[in-house]
């Protein structure tokens, strides 16, 4: 029984439910392309070699470890205020202060790989490549100044001309998101109002909660039962008001 009052609760205010995704999923759309700037991502790929000219030239597995733990002091060192520093005095027309660079460049490797790869998101992808390149050629030149090493070379530059979508924001996300969200918003709604409805609805219910017995029932008259009757609204003695029907 409760499964049945349950699915008639969901069905009397299935319009309710109905209007708040309709609402919610709309408006998540709207405000998704209207007014969420889009986000590019243009990245670069670096390869950590070998340490030293004078190594064999086949790779050896020690040779390949060190260099895959050099990758993560190499995440430090791009991400330093000395690395950015030299790209805002090299590159000036970038227009981005070195503490801005530092959180814009993300720095990504591959686990048991010697490839690292840059990324920079922005609103405008020819900017995005300018700043992952520039940090990039950077970085290549002063590593043998800090590690006095020369064993990073680059592999994949961001091409700015090149025709991209924009990586955030994900429109399909954002409206299933909205649309879970919304749904559950109205049945949320939906079971609040009808916890607050505390008015007894038929006889089962006055029986239940009052203990009483139910010895008739008023029905709402629709006008299609009128049948072209008139409807006269009176008062008693008492001043209560009460109809009467005529034909």
């Amino acid at each position: 029984m409760e499964l049945k009052e349950l699915i008639q609760t969901f069905k009397k205010r299935f319009w309710l439910i109905l209007a708040a995704v309709a609402l919610g999923t709309g408006a998540t759309g709207l405000v998704t392309f209207y007014y969420i700037t889009p986000q590019y991502e243009a990245s670069s790929k670096l390869i950590v070699n070998k340490l030293f000219a004078d190594e064999s030239p086949q790779p050896d597995v020690n040779s390949i470890n060190t260099n895959i733990m050099l990758i993560n002091t190499y995440k430090e060192i791009i991400q330093s205020t000395a690395v950015m520093d030299k790209v805002v005095q090299r590159y000036p027309n970038l227009n981005v202060p070195a503490e801005t660079l530092v959180h814009k460049v993300r720095v990504h490797s591959v686990r048991e790989s010697q490839i690292m790869t840059l990324t920079v998101k922005d609103a405008n992808y020819g900017r995005a490549a300018e700043i992952v390149n520039s940090v990039a050629a950077v970085f290549q030149e002063e590593i043998p100044k800090i590690m006095n090493v020369d064993n990073v070379t680059i592999l994949d530059k961001a091409k700015p001309g090149e025709s991209v979508t924009p990586v955030s924001p994900n429109m399909q996300l954002h409206i299933a998101v909205g649309f879970a969200l919304s749904l559950l918003l109205g049945i949320a709604v939906v079971f609040l109002l009808e916890y607050l409805d505390d008015t007894l609805k038929n006889e089962a219910e006055v029986e239940q909660y009052l203990g009483l017995p139910t010895l008739g029932v008023i029905m709402k008259i629709q006008k299609k039962d009128l049948n072209g009757k008139t409807v006269h609204t009176e008062k008693n003695q008492a001043g209560e008001q009460y109809a009467t029907v005529s034909s």
